[in-house]
């Protein structure tokens, strides 16, 4: 198995097929082993998508600073560019374009899950205030029906973003949920959290 070294898009169509160039030039999409085709695409050839990166991450980071002065808006300019920079690298690296859908089902999860970092937030300060409510730590294994990596991703990270609970590792169909309370990990497990993923990667 040659990798192409005549610098040019090769698009074999072999078995299991590496080609170095392709590789590196961000064009292939999937290797598949055994089956006679070998999907190329371009990622480089899309630059609305980091546009759109760019903005977004740009919006977040300014609702969530606060602070707008000379310094730290140029530190919030330097940090948008560098993640960005980041999702383009690894776009070429492993060839899949995970992106999240700009639709207003976004909008719609963002604001839920925000409303639910409030309710946790009221939660916890409760306990912490209050000696009779118990805080119990627990580190739990959370069955999932989510498969693709990026409702995976979203999954797991909403939990951590959530004051009092803790992904702690990610398996093929299961999380590893650190909880302050077994009631968190109970709360996880009724599926809410799990549906309003689905709903928004469907």
């Amino acid at each position: 198995m040659q990798p192409n070294r005549t610098g040019a898009r090769c698009g074999a169509a072999l078995p299991g097929h590496i080609c170095g160039t392709c590789v590196r030039a961000g064009w292939i999409r999937t290797v598949t082993p055994g089956l006679s085709r070998t999907y190329l695409t371009d990622t480089n050839n899309n630059p609305m998508r980091y546009i759109r990166s760019v903005l977004f991450i740009a919006i977040i980071w300014l609702l969530l600073s606060g602070h707008y002065s000379t310094l730290i808006l140029s530190l919030g300019v330097l940090s948008v560019l560098v993640v960005t920079w980041f999702v383009w690298r690894m776009d070429r690296v492993d060839g899949e374009l995970g992106e999240l859908p700009m639709r207003p089902r976004l909008l719609k999860y963002l604001l839920w899950l925000m409303w639910q970092v409030v309710l946790s937030n009221i939660d916890l300060v409760r306990r912490i205030w209050d000696p009779t409510l118990p805080i119990r730590p627990t580190w739990q294994r959370l069955d999932i029906k989510v498969t693709s990596p990026l409702a995976k991703m979203l999954y797991a990270n909403s939990i951590t973003l959530t004051p009092g609970t803790l992904t702690t590792d990610v398996r093929e169909d299961h999380f590893m949920v650190h909880s302050l309370t077994t009631e968190g990990i109970d709360e996880l497990r009724k599926g809410g959290m799990e549906k309003q993923i689905q709903r928004l990667t469907d």
